[in-house]
């Protein structure tokens, strides 16, 4: 099958005239013969079960991971990328983040760059090279560069997080709530008897959102009333050691509910849009909105963010 008849075949199904579209992005990584043999032969079809009972999500995953180990392959210089720009900045943000770039993109990346160096975005893209231009054109990009060095230093320097079981909260500590309780970053030890996940916290964030989901805005009823449920970003138990606190929680219906307890859903730290497991799905991309008093905690958004890329991995290498 030839290079192009392949690639509309397999990704033709995607929105053609959608601005974060596979199709595209397609044409852009498997941008020759070479490529497209490499591909066909290392890549695709190793795992033949997931490619038969979820074709659209291991088409997606799986060219994703290409695109991920052919900019590691390719490695291109900052030398080289500044280069390229004053020839065709279009062309060198393409051919450095491996992705489709359209005129709309180049919009929203020359407002969001502003007054900063073109230098900060390659130097950005250096930390974390899964990096998408997408997320350039939404946030500023000084914004982002000091978001992924945070990142990156911790990673490199591995801190660990002082979490301690005797500093969960209690029924005791709700009868006075705090909506930003991070009793878990701190060295103060109190005794406890369990952990309390229904308190005054939630409720009082449910009465802030009306029960509405804050990602399908249902509102779902009952013969009782509206039901709705609270989800813990980081989950508040001794394996991930999140807060009982606004800053790590989330307004849900049952649905959405379940699909961020299997990181089918996540929230890009950096951009505050919802993510999904499968491209496809009717939500990826969308903004949340927070209201007035509630705003989602850095330090609980990256750690689920973390699960969520090696899902998308360890499913692109099947």
């Amino acid at each position: 099958m030839l290079r192009e008849e392949f690639i509309e075949k397999i990704f033709g199904y995607d929105n053609r005239n959608s601005l974060n579209s596979i199709y595209h992005d397609a044409y852009v990584i498997l941008d020759s013969e070479q490529e497209y043999q490499l591909f066909i032969n290392e890549y695709w079809g190793k795992d033949s079960s997931q490619k038969e009972r979820y074709p659209k999500l291991y088409q997606g995953a799986v060219l994703r991971k290409y695109r991920k180990d052919k900019i590691k392959r390719l490695n291109i210089t900052k030398q080289e990328f500044l280069i390229e720009y004053d020839k065709c900045g279009k062309t060198a943000l393409q051919n450095l983040f491996q992705e489709s770039v359209r005129d709309i993109h180049m919009k929203g990346f020359f407002r969001m760059l502003g007054e900063e160096s073109v230098e900060l975005v390659f130097d950005t893209f250096s930390f974390r090279k899964e990096e998408r231009l997408l997320r350039m054109t939404t946030a500023s990009i000084r914004s982002i560069y000091e978001l992924e060095k945070r990142f990156y230093l911790r990673e490199q320097s591995r801190v660990k997080l002082t979490y301690k079981s005797e500093n969960d909260i209690s029924i005791v500590d709700v009868e006075n709530f705090d909506t930003f309780n991070t009793k878990n970053h701190s060295e103060k030890e109190i005794m406890i008897s369990r952990l309390v996940r229904d308190t005054a916290l939630t409720k009082k964030l449910k009465e802030l959102y009306e029960n509405e989901c804050q990602i399908c805005t249902i509102k779902l009823k009952s013969p009782r009333g509206l039901i709705s449920e609270v989800h813990h970003i980081r989950p508040y138990n001794k394996t991930h050691k999140g807060d009982d606190a606004w800053g790590n929680m989330i307004v849900l219906c049952p649905n959405c509910h379940s699909q961020f307890d299997n990181l089918y859903f996540a929230i890009h730290p950096g951009t505050i849009i919802l993510h999904c497991v499968d491209e496809d799905h009717p939500y990826h991309g969308k903004k949340i909105v927070t209201r007035d008093g509630h705003k989602f905690e850095l330090i609980y958004l990256e750690y689920t963010w973390e699960k969520f890329i090696d899902i998308q991995n360890n499913l692109a290498r099947g």
